[in-house]
Order: structure tokens, then C-alpha cells, then sequence
């Protein structure tokens, strides 16, 4: 670190005491323009997080580390605030380096100098940022008839027909094994009857030999991965019960008991994170390169948590440039409130343009109120607007689930399965398995042409609300809701 960067951060631990209460100002660049926070002093020995707010109001830590990338050609040797510094390389990109430093304070510094430097392209600090999860209660199998979504037959007052149109599809595929579709997520119980086959699996690595059998610098990833914890753990935590519910409505199996997924023939290859940005954008790439076509998002940050170039780039690296310039459909979850959450009303994950946003209707194929729109929505999924009315799906098993004895609603008999979940948490896994049914008719499709297949076979539902445009398209509909039977037939008439 240069010699006046460390005096000036010395000089403000060694005053912190007597300005404990002061609040301090900080920046980070993004893309040229200053991302704006503030902090108070850090108490002495803190080294490890530093509390910030940010204009928008989001409250978010500071690590002590950093990342920078550097341009094309250019070289760390001919940048001198990075002489003293040992560099981590990432494992998924050229000249992206990571950077552990003393305290949050002079990642904030050392990055906003590496910034300025006409070799690096960007740097900031990491940042843990709060996820929220994205279902609103963070509290012929036999089930199939309560899976409205599925087949909307009228049960539970539901609207006849206001689902996927599953069954037309699943006359010609139900999900091919070699289409994965990743799910982010808070946690996962694997064993689940309904799920223990739904997994991917690294068939490259050994279970339980504590050895990286397939050198990609992850041990014993046999069926996926916790970014988090930094092992295969993915049984972690309170939100088990959402990683479950949400593995379920993709993939849960056709075998005779529980529930059904969107693609029961499709694989499941489970992530876990938790606050770290730079666990987010690691698990992107990870997706990639076990060979996802689709990565299902049930989650999101707090609206207004500004863009950070590491995942934004991670975003577009592995959406467009993934699979031989193929693609991946990376999918995301629009909040659970009535909001614009596209990027040019407020800062949300689900509005990068790369991405596809998803919010929920219920099912009578009306708008779920508290649910994001706005002109990056892509399509409403089905759902319920709370816990009496959500959808039928794969529980924790025994009394951890939602699914709980006692409780006050109305729920199955059954307590590995649950008909309460809901929001937009729900609706995306849905429209995540009719992705995985047509890249399962053609797994060498491009993004663009599964997106375009989807968006021109779906249902305009609700037309007189929704307003569709010219481009039928509904800044609260999106492009309406999936319709799988149609998808399959327009696919099939695109080959003719």
C-alpha cells in the first residue's frame, strides 16, 4: 500500500474514538459514476466487515477485500499500489484478480486507486449485500390434482385452464437428463423422496473421498456446490424449506409419489449462497461450466442495492457468451412488492438486461398485486398471493418444512409437500421448467431462440388490464404467462 494511503488510514482508526459517532462518506465507481455510501468508524480490532448504507437506503458490509479487473494486455507488474499486495486470479476469468487487505477501510481506498489507473477496468470492494428470498412467507402422482399450476381444473376456486398447458408437452418430452437447470438458492434438503433423483450429478468426482477427483477446484462436488460454507454441505440453515419448494416445482420426480415437477426429466444442479457478491457471481460461473442451460433465481437484493461490475459481468459473461455464444437463460424472480423494479425506475437484480424477469399471477390469471412490473418483465408465472392459496410442491421433510402441524391454514396431510407456497419465488422455478422443456427437444437452441419461442407462444392473459402494446407486450404481464403445449408446437413448426 502507498506509504500516504496508510498514514491517512492510520490516522482515522487511531481518531475513531473520539469521533465514534461522525459519519464518513465513501464511494465506489461503476462504470465510470460513483456508487455513494456511508459508514461511522469501525470499533478498534474490527477488521473483518465494516457496516455501510447507501444513499438508496440499503444497508450492506464492506469485507477487507477487493476485486480489480484488468484491461486487455496491460500487466499487475506496472501498477505500483498492488506491489505489496498478494493476488488471488480468478479461476473464471482472465485478468480478474481478488485481493485480501488489513480492514474494510482500505479495500475502500485500494480499490478507488486501482480505479483511476489506466490499466484496470474496474475495482471495488466486496460487498455482503442483503438477499431476500423471493417467496412471500419466508416461513399421475397422487398430488397432481393439487397442482393447479400444472392443470388448472377449477380446484381451490381457480380459473379452468389458467396454467402452463403442461400435458400437451409432456406428450413429447418430459425432460431430457442431460438439460440442467441450476437453482441459486438458500438451501436444499436432497434426500427428499420426491428429489433424490432430480440431482445432477458430477460424475467426474468421487462422493466422499475428500479429493478434487476432476481438478475444477471444488472437492467432493458431487451434487453441487455451498459458496457459503465453501463445501458440498447444501443442507444449511432456516431457508432448507425454499431451496426445497422451488427444486420441487422444477424437477421432482415422476415416480409414483408426492408431487410432479415443470421437467421431472430434467436435472436439478443445486447452488448455495448466502450475502457475498462474490459467491454470487462465482456461482454464475460455476453454473456454466457444470453445464447449465438454465439458472433458475428465486432471490434477490433489497431494491435500490447498486450494481457491483463483478456480477454485472458475471451476469452478462455466462447469459450471452456462455455456450459457444449460445447463451444461458438466467432467470430471475421479481420482488415481492408493487414495484418497477427495472432498472430505469429502481435498482433490481432482475432488471439486468440479460436476464428474465419473472413476476406472478394467481390462479384466475389475475396480477398478483404485491409482485414487480414494469418494462424488463418478462412473463408472470402462477402462483397464489399468500399461504392459503400458494402452490403445490416439494416440503422438508417431517415437521421442518412450511408444512407444519398445528398451523393455521389449510395444508396437505402429508408433511414432506406443501400447498403454501407462493409469490414470485414460486412462479419462477415454473417458468425455469418450461425453459428445460424446450431446451430438452433441442439442447444445441440458442437462449434467444428458447426466449423467443416461449414469449411468442405464451397466453395474453387478462388483456383488458395487462394493455398489451404493439409488441404484445405488458409492463404488468410481461409477455403473458408460459404456455408448454404451445411452445412445443411452435418449436416443432419452426422446423419445417
Amino acid at each position: 500500500m502507498q506509504t500516504w494511503m496508510f498514514v491517512a488510514l492510520m490516522t482515522l482508526f487511531c481518531s475513531s474514538q473520539a469521533f465514534s459517532a461522525q459519519v464518513f462518506s465513501g464511494f465506489y465507481f461503476y462504470k465510470g459514476k460513483p456508487r455513494n455510501f456511508s459508514y461511522q468508524m469501525p470499533k478498534a480490532g474490527d477488521r473483518e466487515s465494516l457496516a455501510i448504507r447507501f444513499d438508496s437506503g440499503v444497508e450492506a458490509k464492506v469485507k477487507s477485500r477487493l476485486v480489480f479487473q484488468l484491461r486487455r494486455n496491460a500487466k499487475t507488474s506496472g501498477i505500483a499500489a498492488l506491489r505489496s499486495l498478494k493476488l488471488e486470479s480468478s479461476r473464471y476469468k482472465s485478468g480478474l484478480y481478488f485481493v485480501n487487505v488489513a480492514d474494510p477501510l482500505a479495500a475502500i481506498a485500494v480499490s478507488q486507486t486501482l480505479s483511476k489507473h489506466a490499466d484496470v477496468l474496474f475495482s471495488h470492494p466486496i460487498f455482503d449485500f442483503p438477499i431476500e428470498s423471493r417467496s412471500a412467507d419466508p416461513s399421475m402422482e397422487p398430488l397432481f390434482v393439487h397442482q393447479n399450476h400444472l392443470h388448472n381444473t377449477g380446484q381451490r376456486g381457480g380459473l379452468v385452464g389458467a396454467d402452463i398447458n403442461v400435458l400437451p408437452a409432456w406428450e413429447h418430452t418430459t425432460g431430457d437428463a442431460n438439460i440442467k437447470i441450476a437453482l441459486i438458492d438458500l438451501g436444499f434438503e436432497q434426500d427428499h423422496p420426491d428429489l433424490k433423483d432430480a440431482w445432477a450429478i458430477n460424475t467426474l468426482e468421487i462422493a466422499g473421498n475428500k479429493i478434487d477427483d476432476d481438478r475444477n477446484g471444488f472437492i467432493d462436488d458431487v451434487r453441487g456446490w455451498n459458496f457459503d460454507l465453501d463445501n458440498h454441505n447444501l443442507l444449511y440453515g432456516a431457508a432448507n424449506s425454499h431451496g426445497t419448494a422451488t427444486a420441487g416445482l422444477i424437477a421432482a420426480s415422476a415416480n409414483g409419489i408426492g408431487v410432479t415437477g415443470v421437467c421431472p426429466g430434467c436435472k436439478v444442479l443445486p447452488i448455495l449462497i448466502y450475502t457475498d457478491i462474490e459467491d454470487a457471481a462465482a456461482a454464475m460461473y460455476y453454473a456454466r461450466d457444470q453445464g447449465a442451460q438454465v439458472i433458475s433465481n428465486s432471490w434477490g437484493y433489497k431494491i435500490g442495492t447498486p450494481e457491483t461490475e463483478l456480477l454485472e459481468q458475471a451476469l452478462h459473461d455466462v447469459a450471452v457468451n456462455s455456450r459457444g455464444g449460445k447463451g444461458i437463460s438466467i432467470i430471475f424472480a421479481m420482488p415481492n412488492h408493487q414495484s418497477n423494479a427495472c432498472r430505469s425506475s429502481g435498482l433490481d437484480i432482475s432488471g439486468h438486461p440479460d436476464v428474465i424477469a419473472v413476476s406472478s399471477i394467481d390462479n384466475n390469471d389475475r396480477k398478483i398485486q404485491a409482485s414487480g412490473f414494469g418494462p424488463c418483465l418478462k412473463f408472470v408465472g402462477p402462483t397464489g398471493p399468500d399461504k392459503s392459496s400458494g402452490i403445490t410442491t416439494t416440503d422438508r421433510m417431517g415437521n421442518n418444512g412450511y408444512n407444519k402441524p398445528g398451523i393455521s391454514h389449510d395444508d396437505l396431510d402429508d408433511l414432506n409437500y406443501t400447498q403454501s407456497f407462493y409469490g414470485t419465488s414460486a412462479a419462477t422455478p415454473v417458468v425455469a421448467g418450461v425453459f428445460g422443456l424446450i431446451y430438452s427437444l433441442n439442447k444445441d437452441l440458442s437462449a434467444l431462440k428458447v426466449l423467443e419461442t416461449i414469449r411468442d407462444s405464451a397466453d395474453r392473459v387478462s388483456p383488458e388490464e395487462a394493455a398489451y402494446d404493439q409488441d404484445q407486450h405488458s409492463n404488468t404481464y410481461g409477455f403473458g404467462r408460459p404456455n408448454a403445449g404451445a411452445a412445443v408446437d411452435l418449436l416443432f413448426k419452426s422446423k419445417r
